[in-house]
């Protein structure tokens, strides 16, 4: 399942407030200046429920 969501927060924001997976090492991240480990995370469903409107 895929979700698409938006919010105030930029992509360190998202990452830093939710608890995933790094899948693929840097995906997304290649210029975060933030060391973020990838911008793409796999979640479980609790945290994905958590973020479903």
């Amino acid at each position: 399942m895929v979700g698409v969501f938006t919010a105030d927060l930029d992509e360190c924001g998202w990452n830093r407030s939710v608890k995933g997976e790094v899948v693929v090492a840097g995906f997304g991240a290649s210029d975060c200046r933030n060391r973020c480990g990838a911008h793409l995370l796999l979640l479980d469903e609790a945290a994905a429920r958590r973020l479903s409107p």
